[in-house]
């Protein structure tokens, strides 16, 4: 009987047989002779370093008739070997079971000591050299366990900014903001042209992989520039050119490609290696001859045109271009003095099919950059009091004037509102709308005020679980490196480690600038303000070091507090609604329970009706005759035909 699968292999050795004289090598199964294989029939011949096989093969010798006595002699002293070692390896189970609690009770909590040494002796049958090899191998060497602890506890420092565009003074300076994004005038525009817009023409901008975007959006005419101002403010000075950093309350926020993409939907791969040569200025010549063009210009081209035949591409042509300069690179000036339209998007309105496939999201991107240093180089840290400024913003505008709301969940809850029935597929900017009040904009000091001390912000927006998709379609990795910064770089790590990024310098700037005091620092404290928007609470002792959550940022109490409070008024509203709902369904209740009752009075009045016709029908005598039973019976008419029949 061969012995059982998980048998160690010091019972293996004590419980295998080899006689002198064998060449057989030793194997892990229990064999009473050398010579004989007790589950075969097969012979052996002495010397032979040839294992039996298991069955007969036909042509060998057979086992003669004397060797049965001895065959069954073996098959008898194999059954009590097998009992035999069964009992020893029932016993050595528990013996070495033994042994192993009182090994674990001599060692105690000795810490750092390995224990693989022992268990292997055991359970390979005894100690061998190889055995302790291979448990070196196993172990980290001493000289190594210092350099990976460090690895491991290894925390990046976050580099504070080295400069900022603009004073911390500055921060609650206003300013008239003036948008060149034109989306309302666009979609008014082509709801008003005559002919209408043709189903083509519909198609292209509602199948645009990135212009239907804007065509889902609520339209409103205003603009909410406040949130993108008081980013602005807080500039930072950095060495990269493809993205924008913000330090808000100690924060900073990033503004790049990702943020961008996320936020518009707009496709922001990389471009084509060739796209400066696609196009031709054929479209432009045709329709302006040479003339300087501006975009008054191509709005009033595009009203006056009457699309016929082939012209019908011209006029969708002359919409592209319309759309194009007056949402995604409108210019700054306007009137007179306005400049031409965009010479790149002039030579793509040629080519429809490049219009529909171009990285416009990124190149779009590229123009707000250039609006934002030119902004910065402008006003060069200093900003007056003369309100009666205003600073124009040209070009879409719109996924940085979202990204404050996007990034500070506090202002998101106080000025954002979710649009009900929103498309899943969407970017950020169709499914959110700012909240109706009763002015135009939201005043800096609002935003300033409902602020407060939050450092509650999120460095990186990053996309949630439904947004994945979208994100793979329109972005794609970077190919041009952008300059190096070290001062980035460790905020990136650091937040890619996923600990919070806190500037306290910074921070108490940003407090005192707008006129709030902080608290003083209290070890295991919370950030509980005590006079909202005027007195900051008592900070905690370490909190920068509070790691996030899958990179995002931990609430503060106090904003759980306000939350809570905010639902706790919010859950009011709705219960006071759906009181509302069940008085008016009860006022429903009994109207229709009156209109139940007057069909049921009517429906009776019907039956009462018609059984009176019916009984009048059957009581006529001219119409009925009686049976012999006494049941009224039909009367039979006769016609001519019957009686001549008959």
């Amino acid at each position: 009987m061969p012995p059982k699968k998980g048998l160690k292999r010091k019972r293996l050795t004590k419980a295998t047989t080899v006689e002198p004289g064998s060449t057989e090598e030793p194997s892990s199964t229990v064999e009473p002779s050398p010579t004989v294989e007790p589950s075969t029939t097969t012979t052996v011949e002495p010397g032979s370093t040839e294992e039996p096989s298991p069955t007969a093969i036909e042509g060998e010798q057979q086992v003669p008739e004397t060797l049965s006595p001895v065959l069954e002699e073996s098959d008898k002293n194999e059954e009590e070997n097998s009992k035999k070692n069964e009992e020893e390896e029932s016993g050595e189970e528990e013996s070495e079971e033994e042994e192993k609690e009182e090994e674990k009770e001599e060692e105690g909590n000795e810490e750092g000591e390995e224990s693989s040494d022992d268990d292997g002796s055991r359970s390979l049958g005894g100690e061998s050299p190889s055995d302790e090899n291979d448990n070196e191998e196993d172990e980290i060497a001493p000289e190594n366990q210092p350099e990976n602890a460090m690895e491991i506890d290894e925390e990046t420092i976050a580099i504070p900014p080295l400069s900022m565009y603009f004073p911390p003074s500055k921060y609650v300076k206003k300013i008239k903001l003036s948008t060149r994004c034109y989306i309302h005038e666009v979609l008014t525009t082509f709801d008003e042209l005559e002919p209408p817009m043709s189903k083509s023409e519909r198609a292209f901008f509602e199948n645009h992989p990135s212009f239907q975007h804007v065509f889902h959006m609520p339209r409103d005419p205003n603009h909410r520039l406040m949130g993108m101002w008081m980013l602005l403010l807080r500039t930072v000075r950095i060495d990269r050119k493809k993205e924008v950093w913000f330090v808000v309350n100690g924060v900073p926020i990033r503004y790049g490609v990702s943020e961008h993409a996320l936020i518009s939907g707009f496709n922001c791969k990389n471009y084509a290696l060739d796209y400066k040569n696609v196009g031709s200025m054929e479209f432009k010549k045709k329709h302006f001859k040479n003339v300087h063009v501006k975009r008054e210009d191509v709005r009033k081209k595009l009203i006056e045109m009457v699309p016929k035949g082939e012209r019908s591409k011209d006029r969708l042509r002359m919409m592209v271009l319309y759309f194009l300069t007056s949402i995604i690179v409108a210019p700054i000036k306007t009137g007179e003095k306005a400049p031409q339209v965009d010479e790149f998007c002039l030579k793509a309105v040629n080519d429809l099919t490049f219009c529909r496939n171009f990285q416009w999201g990124r190149y779009f991107f590229e123009y707000l950059l250039d609006t934002i240093s030119h902004t910065m180089n402008h006003f060069n840290g200093v900003v007056t009091d003369n309100e009666k400024y205003i600073w124009p913003v040209p070009g879409f505008c719109l996924p940085i004037e979202l990204l404050a709301f996007e990034a500070i969940p506090l202002l998101r809850e106080k000025f954002i509102e979710d649009i009900a029935g929103a498309d899943e597929r969407c970017p950020r900017m169709c499914k959110v709308k700012f909240k109706k009040n009763h002015l135009k904009g939201i005043p800096l000091d609002n935003i300033n005020h409902e602020l407060g001390t939050t450092q509650v912000i999120d460095c990186i927006v990053s996309p949630r679980i439904e947004e994945h998709a979208l994100m793979r379609a329109i972005t794609e990795e970077e190919h041009d490196v952008d300059m190096a910064d070290p001062v980035v770089e460790s905020w990136l790590k650091r937040h890619k480690e996923g600990r919070l990024i806190r500037f306290e310098e910074l921070y108490q700037q940003d407090l005192q600038a707008r006129g709030i005091i902080a608290g003083p620092e209290i070890a295991g404290g919370e950030d509980i303000p005590a006079a909202r928007g005027i007195i900051a609470g008592p900070k905690i002792a370490g909190g920068e070091d509070i790691p996030a959550v899958d990179g995002q940022e931990l609430p503060s109490l106090a904003a759980v507090v306000g939350m809570i409070q905010d639902m706790q008024v919010e859950m009011t509203d709705q219960l006071n609604e759906i009181l509302v709902m069940i008085s008016s369904l009860d006022d429903t209740v009994i109207s229709l329970d009156e209109r139940v009752k007057s069909l049921e009075t009517f429906r009776e009045a019907q039956k009462a009706e018609k059984r009176k016709d019916q009984e009048e029908k059957d009581g006529d005598p001219k119409d009925t005759t009686q049976g012999e039973d006494g049941d009224p019976q039909v009367t039979k008419m006769t016609t001519r035909s019957k009686r001549q029949l008959g």
